[in-house]
């Protein structure tokens, strides 16, 4: 369960997701949507390949984006034809990276 970053409700709704290949470790960015304050924000999870020292996998939270950023970003990843694919380069995947 993801609470929203900026007003901390409980029901935030998932717009999409897109993963990219960062270092070696896959990076997979959720946005979601807050219905209570409108705010987007991205809940982000880095499956590490190979852990140095230990480490464990990362998760982190990134925004809020006001409606107009959100909107974009979940644009993007709907105009991405494969954005579960690391390795997509297609100029949708890119600019999400970009944006953020």
């Amino acid at each position: 369960m993801v609470n929203c970053i900026v007003c901390g409700s409980r029901d935030p709704v998932a717009v999409g997701f897109i993963s990219r290949l960062a270092l070696g470790n896959e990076e997979i960015y959720s946005l979601f949507k807050c219905p209570s304050c409108t705010q987007y924000f991205i809940e982000g999870y880095e499956d590490i390949f190979i852990s140095l020292n230990g480490q464990d996998d990362i998760t982190w939270t990134q925004g809020p984006y006001d409606e107009k950023k959100g909107a974009l970003l979940a644009n993007l990843i709907k105009q991405c034809p494969d954005p579960g694919n690391k390795f997509c380069e297609c100029p949708a995947h890119v600019r999400f990276f970009k944006e953020i």
